[in-house]
């Protein structure tokens, strides 16, 4: 559903740099390595996992199934374009928020769709407030592909979409488990929305900003940690 739209191919061990051509591939590298020789790969599965060693003899492959939304979130994969900017911040940063992005987007429209239906009157009309509407049939107007509306829908529009009218209440138990650091409510997830849309235009607009700096970082990849929780 949500991976449908990727062309990511490259995917890189945090620990030893190998590269994988999926996310379950690394995992299994990871598991393998850390099974076989213990060490820094041992060290990282440990820090996300931290009864992994105690199922070693158990199932390997439990243990790969419960390390596998960690590997996803913080590695998530460069297009072959970007591959040679591996160590650029700008290239990592790029690739995080376009993964967050889809998948935000494709969890919150199944989820209006499994709660409202699959016509669109009922899930886009009735749940998606008038002036986003109206924005996306804009922007839909100006792309010669002329796509469904709802996928003009921007990282900022995704926000207000999970606060309007009841739409918090089907949103809010899924995305309070996610680590807020503070007491989960609706105007600290509008504050987080906006600091992340901040991060993504600054991301395509690079030239405002340097870099990001390390909170930066595992801000975006706490979010999509969570997303590919709710995906499994």
């Amino acid at each position: 559903m949500l991976g449908q739209v990727r062309e990511f191919k490259v995917w890189r061990c945090p620990v030893c740099g190998d590269k994988r051509q999926s996310d379950w591939a690394l995992t299994c590298h990871l598991v393998g390595m850390s099974r076989t020789h213990g060490g820094p790969h041992g060290d990282w599965v440990l820090a996300k996992l931290p009864k992994a060693d105690r199922e070693w003899a158990g199932s390997l492959l439990k243990v790969a199934h419960q390390l596998r939304p960690f590997v996803k979130a913080a590695t998530s994969p460069l297009p072959p374009e970007l591959e040679g900017d591996v160590t650029g911040q700008h290239g990592q940063a790029y690739v995080l928020l376009a993964d967050l992005e889809i998948r935000l987007h494709g969890y919150i429209i199944s989820k209006l769709r499994e709660e409202y239906g699959e016509d669109e009157k009922e899930w886009w009309v009735q749940n998606v407030p008038k002036d986003i509407r109206e924005e996306c049939g804009k922007r839909r107007g100006e792309d010669p592909k002329r796509l469904h509306d709802w996928l003009y829908l921007t990282l900022g529009d995704l926000g207000k979409v999970v606060g309007y009218r009841n739409n918090w209440k089907l949103f809010s138990p899924d995305l309070a488990k996610l680590n807020w650091e503070e007491e989960f409510s609706q105007k600290l997830w509008e504050q987080r929305v906006s600091r992340l849309t901040a991060l993504r235009n600054e991301v395509m607009h690079p030239l405002r900003r340097e870099s990001w700096d390390a909170s930066d970082f595992q801000f975006v990849r706490s979010w999509l940690e969570h997303l590919y929780r709710l995906e499994s």
